[in-house]
């Protein structure tokens, strides 16, 4: 019962996944997972709006 109890004692780190490539450098899709797998994000910068709305359509139905 302690030992699940106890606060992990490696530190969570977080890798990133490029979901695709674009000319500009400010633009990008990428998938951020914690180590833990507790975690996920995904960020979307700077995408054409309709992008946007099929991603969350996608998404969430």
């Amino acid at each position: 019962m302690e030992a699940k109890l106890k606060k992990p004692t490696d530190k969570v780190t977080w890798n990133t996944t490029t979901l695709a490539d674009f000319d500009d450098k400010n633009t990008y899709a990428k998938v951020v997972k914690s180590s833990d797998n507790r975690g996920l994000k995904i960020e979307l910068s700077r995408l054409p709006s309709e992008l946007y709305d099929d991603i969350i359509n996608v998404c969430i139905g």
